[in-house]
């Protein structure tokens, strides 16, 4: 099994790839920005750094469904599912998870957040350590978003309709949450 350790002032990325967390064997399918990332097996792990953590797909997507399971696993901070992301302006919509009070829909413009729309907590399992499912699916400007496979609500917004998918963990080194990515298409 190969190991590629990739270590820089802002960024820690610790990759063990495997088919499930590298789709189809591209070791170079990750870009890790701020943190510190772990990729094993079929799980991976982030931890916070400063503002945020930001791990996220080189190549770029329109129209894709992006589904995670994950789980905030130290401190209450949120995490956050990235989708539309421009990595050089550092802006994108994301769907910031609260542990203890749902998820919202946002744009992170930087390391700042700009909300959108409040999320419902009602099928959200509430707590450190409780594994929730979200599902995000754009078309065209349209974005419809699935928690623990019940539609809390739709968007419909086309100022980032392009851009990479990936993951937030936002805070200080000691927020850690843990991620699986159940589908990217």
């Amino acid at each position: 099994m190969k190991t590629l350790l990739k270590i820089t002032a802002l960024n820690c990325l610790l990759y063990v790839p495997t088919i499930a967390q590298s789709l189809n064997g591209d070791t170079n399918f990750w870009i890790a920005r701020g943190g510190c990332w772990w990729l094993s097996d079929s799980l991976i792990t982030g931890r916070g750094y400063v503002a945020s953590a930001k791990l996220y797909s080189q190549k770029s997507y329109n129209d894709f469904i992006f589904e995670v399971r994950f789980a905030k696993t130290a401190e209450s901070g949120p995490c956050s599912i990235l989708f539309h992301y421009n990595e050089e302006k550092d802006e994108g919509y994301h769907l910031m998870c609260h542990p203890y009070s749902g998820p919202a829909l946002a744009k992170v413009m930087r390391n700042a957040t700009s909300y959108i729309f409040p999320g419902s907590s009602v099928h959200w399992k509430l707590g450190m350590n409780k594994w929730n499912m979200v599902r995000v699916e754009a078309t065209d400007s349209r974005y419809d978003f699935f928690i623990n496979g019940e539609k809390i609500f739709s968007h419909t917004g086309a100022e980032y309709s392009w851009g990479k998918v990936g993951l937030i963990v936002w805070g200080d080194p000691r927020q850690a949450a843990q991620f699986r990515i159940l589908k990217l298409k």
